[in-house]
């Protein structure tokens, strides 16, 4: 039973978080509750193609997959770092929220920079 609370909980914290990011961006925040509809507009932004989508239904694969888009949404808005990273995927369930409503924190771009700008170092 707390199990099952705490899975709510977290996959409500995520969608509630990717409602602020949704509409940060000028998408339809209502879309962030669809399931498939969400994940697709989660694509998009990312520019990782339709097919990932899919992937999400494979078990084993998909957590490989979710990683990926929670990392890469974090380079999006220029957190870099390892522990970003490991923030954005172990405590998703705070840190999209974060970034969907913190003032402060801008999308800058699919992977982090826009045309002639030079690619993040990374460690």
């Amino acid at each position: 039973m707390i199990l099952l609370f705490i899975i709510i909980f977290y996959m409500l914290a995520i969608r509630v978080g990717t409602y602020g990011i949704f509409k940060k961006l000028g998408v339809e925040p209502w879309k962030a509750f669809v399931p498939v509809l969400c994940s697709m507009e989660w694509q998009k932004i990312i520019q990782k193609p339709k097919w990932w989508t899919w992937m999400l239904f494979i078990p084993g694969v998909n957590l490989f997959y979710v990683a990926s888009q929670l990392t890469d949404m974090s380079t999006a808005f220029k957190r870099y770092s390892f522990w970003e990273h490991f923030a954005a995927v172990i405590f998703a369930f705070v840190y999209i929220p974060w970034l969907g409503f913190s003032q402060k924190e801008k999308f800058h771009a699919p992977g982090g920079y826009k045309g002639k700008e030079k690619p993040p170092v990374r460690s």
